[in-house]
């Protein structure tokens, strides 16, 4: 018996044909298919800071889970996405300075400096009806629909939660510390806990 490609729930004509295509066994070839729910770019300057912002955001409504495979998969993405330095240090503090990539923008038809925040797990209770919503979590954080606002503007960091400083030369010192903590869908995120002074 063959099992067929492991690929995202959403059904479109593409990922139907990926499911039914022997060729694309999922056991016998390993392969899993993720969709990628919502890039959030937030392309305008920041209050005179020239850089951009960026993030992945994976929705589950009717706060479904992720399988084990989609877990794994996002685990990965988000390691590969992040320019942020927040490595894997244990109740360590470091740096929070970014590395921002360059990359070239192809509005601006010049090169443009992006943070990106990697991915993050957006869970609601109803679909995507805002007056069905009765519970929002953020990486397993209960929200508001105001705070969940606030995060798609990049107004507040969506990995600490913490209100986004972008006044120009507002930069405070910053200490954080990486604590790692285990997702109910399956997979361990880090998360940062930050101290401005």
């Amino acid at each position: 018996m063959t099992s067929r490609f492991r690929a995202a729930e959403t059904q479109t004509g593409f990922s139907g044909w990926i499911r039914k295509n022997p060729n694309l066994d999922s056991i016998k070839k390993g392969l899993v298919a993720v969709d990628s729910d919502l890039w959030i770019h937030r392309y305008k300057h920041v209050a005179g800071k020239e850089y951009q912002f960026m993030m992945l955001v994976e929705v589950k409504e009717f706060g479904a889970a992720m399988s084990e495979y989609q877990s794994d998969t996002l685990h990965i993405i988000n390691q590969l996405l992040r320019n942020r330095r927040n490595t894997r240090i244990e109740w360590k503090a470091v740096d929070d300075r970014a590395r921002l990539a360059e990359c070239h923008s192809l509005m601006s038809g010049k090169r443009v400096r992006v943070l990106c925040f990697g991915a993050h797990v957006l869970k609601i209770s109803g679909d995507g009806t805002f007056t069905q919503w009765q519970h929002i979590e953020w990486n397993r954080k209960p929200i508001s629909v105001e705070q969940l606002e606030s995060i798609l503007r990049f107004d507040t960091d969506p990995d600490t939660l913490c209100p986004m400083d972008h006044r120009p030369g507002s930069r405070h010192k910053e200490t954080t510390t990486i604590v790692t903590e285990k997702m109910d869908l399956g997979f361990d995120a880090e998360r940062q806990l930050t101290k401005r002074s």
